[in-house]
């Protein structure tokens, strides 16, 4: 971006709904609306508005189950939660065809039915044809925006397994087939052998025998057990194969090997267990394939039947039953909960449209700089109090008789900080952020909007937030979610437009993805684009496969090379199929002039904040506002909204959902909207759920939404909040169209990255050094 130090991928990533944006309407009524304002004392106006709400609620039914019986509909249903449209929606489709009564039960269908809806027409969800995405470009020269349509909604689809799903038949094959002996074990990230010793965790050392010296200067999560024998026994004629393996067997009771059969975290899990599989002896290998066989032809058909709405269902529940038969384990698991990976298989899809950006686009961004220079001076701020706590822990370890610990020791010995001071750091840093950002702003107390210059501000922000590099690799990345207000395309091109800033995910890339990196067309120019921002080497600290809240094989990076280091310090965490693998036992924590850093076996140095970069971000990825929690008004600078209008409200005072008649909450809660001058379309965060959901003033349906919302939060504690947002662009500001010209919700995924980090490196990624062996006091950093 012009005039700052940021630089932008010229690939975006483009989410989108998979239904029309205008699908929601279909369950408003602002005829009701009005009447409801109009109430008043008179007994006339209360008749016919109880006459309006007879003749909605039969036509909220109605248009509830049209959009019940609409086959992408309940196929977009049936792959998210296949069971739901026999508890829910065909029971509420049967009643409302026989004209029964609107019973309680029936509208807490009616609701599940309406929460759906609005999800899959008014977010981006990046999920199945529901939530399609597409890659795009940024182009040098150009219009604006530049969109091709294809005839389809999407144009690549998929069907992956959960990873849960093939790790539980791995382990029942590893059990019923003896399949220890042919994996690979490797030595625990937690010891290192020196010479007849090995160096526990806590420092001790414990005597080697030559066998178990050997093995563990042999294993390295890659050889088999039997393969490992034979090579043992070559260099120890003495030794027998099985004699290498109770060796092993010893060594794993110990801890100091983990010996088990390890996927590595891969949107393609059966495919590593395959080829697993057929390196085996036919005898052992052909029975377990044959069950993998089946299973693998259950989710293909499901792939078959991935748009069919009358297929699909019974795919689905021909893959549990047949994978019940395989595993013993049952079919769901983590039930009600977000990202829990429920089912069996999950779809992905490539939105049918080719689209590009022009540099009128980017030059519209240059608000942006600001936000982002002031992320860098929260990283940096967060980094300098992390590095705090991490010399305390290694200055502890020194204490008491660690001269150089290593990076697993004192990995271990942050594991409380990680816990708990961390965030309280966050939240000091991003308190004072909050400030500093106040008194750029300056908007006067009780304004709703204030609409500044780029050029008024540039040079407080600059003041306020003058900081250098954060310190570690990761910090150089952030990942602004961007949205286009414009009327149509044609708007958006003719620049009639504005952008609207949604989340801002700081110290992290959220287009390096293994769900994201394969829908490019050209996935090695995403890599290109990576080689140029780190041409060295990076350090990246191994994950493991699956971890609350969010983590799994979808959220995994892909943009991974051969030459990058990955370090394992937990046990847990299997082998990475990429990259340079270093062990955390392996690797020291030295102190050079400019504080702590990791020597590698090569040579290479990296600052100690690369070692607790994942840590970090998990803290920092989601937190950035421009305001802490209460009311926020909307921000402008130039044609940017940096910042959407917000309420902090508490739950406990939204009165009317403890009403007990629908109709009078309807009308208790436009009498609310109004007294909190709020908009007719929101989003409300509830600390209950994972993610927002959409509210219209003028739809009962939606109203109950907040209704029940406010009920659940309301239960937990007269201080639990909820958080409201206007939603911005509105309905008629949706740019995206598809081929039949119906309109949807759109977001730009852009990957900012900062320059001046890279001018300054922490430590260089291959400076001069001795390696690892060389006596730490004689160095001279």
């Amino acid at each position: 971006m012009a005039g700052s130090d940021w630089t932008l991928w010229n690939h975006v990533l483009l989410r989108s709904a998979g239904f029309p944006v205008d699908g929601p309407l279909r369950l408003a009524d602002e005829a009701l609306a009005s009447a409801a304002d109009d109430l008043g004392a008179d007994a006339g106006r209360r008749k016919q508005f109880e006459a309006l709400w007879r003749q909605h609620a039969q036509a909220r039914v109605a248009q509830t189950a049209a959009i019940a019986a609409d086959p992408m509909f309940r196929l977009a249903l049936t792959w998210q939660n296949h069971k739901i449209l026999d508890n829910a929606v065909e029971p509420f489709l049967t009643r409302a065809r026989r004209g029964a009564p609107r019973t309680h039960k029936m509208r807490v269908r009616e609701q599940v039915i309406a929460a759906y809806w609005q999800r899959y027409c008014a977010k981006c969800e990046s999920i199945g044809f529901f939530g399609p995405t597409t890659w795009a470009s940024i182009e040098d020269s150009g219009p604006v925006v530049t969109t091709s349509h294809g005839s389809s909604l999407v144009d690549h689809r998929a069907v992956f397994f959960e990873a849960w799903a093939v790790d539980r038949l791995a382990r029942t094959l590893e059990r019923e087939h003896d399949l220890p002996r042919f994996t690979a074990p490797r030595r625990s990230p937690h010891i290192r052998a020196e010479g007849d010793t090995v160096v526990l965790p806590n420092g001790v050392r414990e005597p080697l025998d030559a066998l178990s010296r050997e093995i563990l200067s042999t294993v390295d999560g890659r050889v088999p057990a039997v393969d490992l024998a034979a090579t043992v026994t070559a260099h120890c004629p003495a030794v027998t194969p099985q004699q290498v393996l109770q060796a092993l067997t010893t060594l794993r009771r110990k801890g100091w090997l983990i010996w088990r059969f390890e996927l590595s975290p891969t949107v393609r899990p059966e495919t590593e267990l395959r080829a697993f599989l057929e390196g085996l002896d036919p005898a052992v290998g052909r029975p377990a394939l044959a069950r993998l066989d089946v299973l693998e032809q259950a989710r293909d058909a499901v792939t078959d039947a991935f748009l069919d709405e009358r297929r699909l269902g019974p795919a689905l529940a021909s893959l549990d039953e047949v994978f019940v038969k395989a595993t013993g384990s049952a079919a769901t698991r983590n039930d009600g909960q977000t990202y829990g990976g429920r089912t069996l298989v999950y779809p992905e899809c490539r939105r049918d449209l080719a689209a590009s950006f022009g540099p009128d686009l980017v030059d519209a961004m240059a608000p942006l700089a600001l936000i982002l220079d002031s992320i860098r001076w929260l990283l940096h701020q967060v980094g300098q109090s992390v590095l705090a706590l991490i010399r305390a822990a290694h200055d502890d370890l020194v204490a008491r008789g660690h001269h150089t610990p290593n990076a697993t020791m004192l990995w271990t010995a942050c594991t409380a900080m990680l816990g708990g001071q961390l965030r309280t750091v966050v939240e000091q840093a991003l308190a004072e952020l909050h400030r500093r950002w106040r008194s750029v702003l300056r908007v006067p107390v009780g304004a709703r909007s204030a609409e500044l210059r780029l050029a008024d501000i540039r040079q407080a922000v600059a003041d306020a937030f003058a900081a250098p590099p954060a310190g570690w690799s990761g910090a150089r990345w952030c990942s602004p979610d961007l949205m286009v207000a414009a009327q149509s395309e044609e708007a958006f091109r003719e620049g009639r437009y504005r952008l609207v800033l949604g989340e801002v995910h700081a110290a992290v890339n959220t287009v390096d993805y293994g769900s994201m990196v394969p829908l490019h067309r050209r996935p090695h120019e995403l890599m290109a684009c990576l080689d140029a921002d780190h041409p060295q080497p990076r350090l990246l600290v191994a994950l493991p496969r699956e971890g609350r809240p969010r983590l799994n094989p979808r959220l995994h990076p892909a943009l991974v090379r051969d030459t990058d280091h990955r370090l394992v310090v937990m046990p847990h965490v299997p082998v990475p199929v990429r990259g340079q693998v270093q062990l955390g036992a392996d690797v020291p924590v030295l102190s050079g002039p400019d504080g702590l850093y990791l020597r590698l076996p090569d040579g290479s140095r990296f600052g100690v904040l690369d070692l607790f970069a994942n840590a970090i971000g998990g803290e920092v990825a989601q937190v950035f506002d421009l305001y802490p929690a209460g009311y926020r008004p909307r921000i402008v600078v130039d044609r940017m909204v940096i910042a959407r209008e917000r309420w902090w409200l508490r739950a406990a005072d939204l009165g009317f959902a403890t009403l007990p008649d629908e109709a009078e909450r309807f009308v208790a809660c436009r009498a609310w909207q109004r007294r909190n001058r709020l908009p007719r379309r929101i989003f409300v965060k509830s600390p209950l759920e994972a993610k927002p959901f959409y509210v219209d003033f003028a739809s009962p349906a939606y109203v109950e939404l907040l209704v029940t919302a406010a009920r659940r939060a309301a239960r937990e504690g007269t201080e639990v909040h909820l958080g409201v947002t206007e939603m911005l662009p509105d309905l008629d500001e949706t740019w995206l169209t598809d081929a039949a010209a119906r309109r949807y919700v759109a977001e730009l995924r852009f990957v900012a990255f900062d320059t001046r980090s890279a001018r300054a490196d922490f430590y260089p990624a291959q400076a001069p050094g001795p390696p690892v062996g060389a006596d730490p006091a004689q160095e001279t950093d």
